[in-house]
């Protein structure tokens, strides 16, 4: 499992340029769909018996 972290400050954010915010909200967005991937898989797999 990959241990990829976005840790940035605000002060960062405030540096980024439109395009480097724009391949931010891309990995995010990217991060977000892995994690509702993840939980709707959890979720399967608890209620398969059910």
């Amino acid at each position: 499992m990959e241990n990829d972290f976005i840790n940035i400050t605000n002060e960062d954010l405030e540096k980024l340029s439109l395009e480097e915010l724009a391949d931010l909200k891309i990995e995010l967005d990217d991060l977000v769909s892995k994690v509702n991937d993840m939980l709707k898989t959890c979720d399967d797999i608890l209620n398969k018996d059910n």
